[in-house]
């Protein structure tokens, strides 16, 4: 949900807080209200991957030895399966994925033949967004918990999702 940065600054017991990125509102956004747009590293844990536009630089203040580190980071993210060696490039890390406008309609969204977006969502995430496409719940080892061809599942401790949209949802 969307906080205030004073707000996080209390709960989290810190002495200074810095407001330094953008998130999505409600409303008829893609996206879940609160969502960071932009680099997120809480605890040492990725939440967020860094924003590509060029404009956006990112912080990264390290708590144990006080270390600072400004400048434009990338992420990339891959999932292979196992059995077959297929590899499927991660677009983002718990940021709903784009849906193609032509594939809005279909029932099945294996079958469309527009590129879509591949997007990990980790057990903190909660609820992973509705909408078209398909989902992949997976237990704490990695392996297939669930696939379903609709996205929207409540993770439970431990689980992980990946949901896959246009026609990257056949593979």
């Amino acid at each position: 949900r969307v906080e205030t940065t004073t707000a996080l600054v209390l709960s989290a017991g810190a002495l200074a807080g810095v407001n330094a990125s953008y998130f999505t509102t409600a409303g008829k956004s893609r996206t879940a209200p609160g969502d960071p747009v932009g680099l997120g590293l809480y605890r040492g844990v990725l939440m967020s991957d860094p924003a590509a536009a060029k404009h956006e630089i990112d912080l990264v203040v390290d708590a144990k030895t006080t270390k600072v580190l400004i400048g434009r980071l990338t992420w990339k993210g891959k999932l292979t399966n196992r059995r077959t060696g297929t590899t499927l490039k991660l677009k983002h890390l718990n940021h709903p994925p784009v849906v193609p406008a032509k594939c809005r309609k279909l029932n099945d969204p294996t079958t469309c033949r527009k590129s879509g977006e591949v997007v990990r969502f980790r057990p903190e995430f909660g609820r992973t967004p509705r909408g078209k496409g398909v989902e992949v719940i997976l237990d704490k080892s990695g392996c297939v918990f669930r696939r379903t061809k609709t996205r929207g599942r409540t993770l439970l401790p431990g689980q992980t999702s990946v949901q896959a949209t246009g026609k990257q949802a056949r593979s």
